[in-house]
């Protein structure tokens, strides 16, 4: 079953050949521009294309950054896959197993991308130790790269998954539950009025006094005893 899991993911060599292949591509596609940077280099050092526009990146530069990046986007975006992925039959997909937004692919192509790279391209070494062969910018684009024939391993893989979820949900509301009524039973005895201890002012019901019908609560008159007082002092 371990393996099954893992199975649909694509790992660090493909992925690294595929964006080869695609670094490739974008650099015969970028050529065009770059045979006039070249020329003017040697006419003109301080020539529009070859001069500082962006701190030390050239116009050529800044040219070469936007054209890349859109062709990853455009390409991921509409298709799933770059050139050099669709070559090596792998692909980018959302982990909810739907539609990438274009949010997703823009934060995942460039900032994601630019922070894997940042120290030391840690970001994308972080595939090979990974169950699921994340990258630092699939984890905060919650994509994966799989292989296009195994997409019914990776939905199997999510159901897997949300299953585990759920056995684990059940468990922990198990495991609250059994200590809740461990500690009702441990309580209980505390509640329990047979279980007092001795000295307690609780008297039984046949110990109360019973008042007679022939005694009466109600007080002495004033009168009468003033009258009594009266006869006393006569005497």
């Amino acid at each position: 079953m371990q393996n099954k899991i893992e199975k649909p993911f694509a790992g660090f060599l493909v992925r690294f050949f595929a964006y080869i292949t695609d670094m490739f591509i974008v650099g015969i596609l970028l050529f065009g521009f770059k045979i006039p940077a070249i020329i003017q280099s040697f006419s003109n050092p301080n020539g529009f294309f070859v001069r500082d526009v962006f701190f030390n990146y050239t116009f050529y530069d800044v040219i070469a950054f936007i054209l890349t990046s859109l062709y990853f986007i455009l390409m991921t975006y509409y298709c799933g896959a770059t050139i050099g992925k669709m070559l090596l039959r792998i692909k980018v997909v959302s982990i909810e197993e739907r539609d990438l937004k274009l949010s997703e692919v823009v934060v995942r192509e460039i900032f994601g991308k630019y922070l894997s790279a940042l120290i030391v391209f840690i970001g994308y070494l972080m595939i090979i130790p990974d169950e699921q062969k994340r990258s630092f910018h699939d984890r905060i684009a919650d994509t994966r790269v799989i292989y296009v024939h195994e997409e019914g391993a990776y939905k199997r893989f999510n159901e897997l998954k949300a299953k585990e979820e759920e056995e684990r949900r059940l468990r922990k509301q198990m495991m609250a539950a059994q200590q809740m009524n461990q500690g009702y039973n441990q309580a209980q005895p505390y509640f329990n009025g047979s279980t007092l201890p001795q000295g307690s002012t609780t008297m039984p019901s046949n110990q109360v006094p019973v008042i007679s019908e022939n005694e009466t609560t109600r007080p002495k008159d004033v009168s009468e005893d003033v009258s009594s007082n009266d006869q006393d002092i006569e005497e």
